[in-house]
């Protein structure tokens, strides 16, 4: 039964990044197919409920920072990054 539920908040987070492509769902996502795999390995509903909170709240607070200077670092085009006005 739990693995239903994981692969729905997976599923539903998926969806919810797609719509939005903020950065955002996509950890929810990520935490819920490795609180899946905890739950295939037969561990109880208290055990990955804190790891899902828990690895969603260091995905969210830090990796995201990481993802999103990443991402716009890599929109700069090279007129933009010379502070050149481009030809016109």
């Amino acid at each position: 039964m739990g693995v239903w539920i994981w692969l729905g908040i997976s599923i539903v987070a998926i969806i919810t990044e797609i719509l939005t492509n903020q950065l955002f769902a996509v950890w929810f996502a990520v935490s819920g197919l490795i609180s899946l795999i905890l739950t295939t390995f037969t561990f109880a509903w208290y055990v990955t409920v804190p790891v899902f909170i828990s690895v969603s709240a260091i995905l969210v607070l830090f990796v995201r920072r990481g993802v999103l200077k990443l991402v716009s670092s890599a929109d700069v085009t090279p007129a933009e990054d010379n502070n050149e006005q481009p030809p016109v």
